[in-house]
């Protein structure tokens, strides 16, 4: 009785070992898919971006205006502190 317990112990560490192994490959197939997935997306949008000047134009101003809104709504000005000068916009 003590052997077929231990037997059906092994066999259950034996199933959930297979089991872990099968989720990883899965799990790791879809995530490379993923990856994959993404690397195409950037690549189609980083095209659209380089070639139309419209898309190019609409993506800077609505990155200008996050950074605006993420900067506390006012751009700083750099200056020159001995000499007082403005130097342009820090965002």
């Amino acid at each position: 009785m003590r052997e077929l317990g231990l037997q059906k112990s092994d066999m259950g560490v034996r199933c959930a070992s297979l089991r872990r192994e099968r989720t990883i490959g899965v799990f790791s197939k879809s995530l490379e898919g993923l990856f994959i997935d993404r690397m195409e997306q950037n690549e189609e949008i980083t095209a659209k971006f380089m070639n139309e000047d419209q898309f190019r134009e609409a993506v800077r101003q609505y990155r200008l205006k996050e950074v605006y809104r993420k900067s506390g709504g006012r751009p700083k000005m750099q200056t020159d502190r001995e000499e007082g000068r403005c130097h342009g916009l820090l965002w």
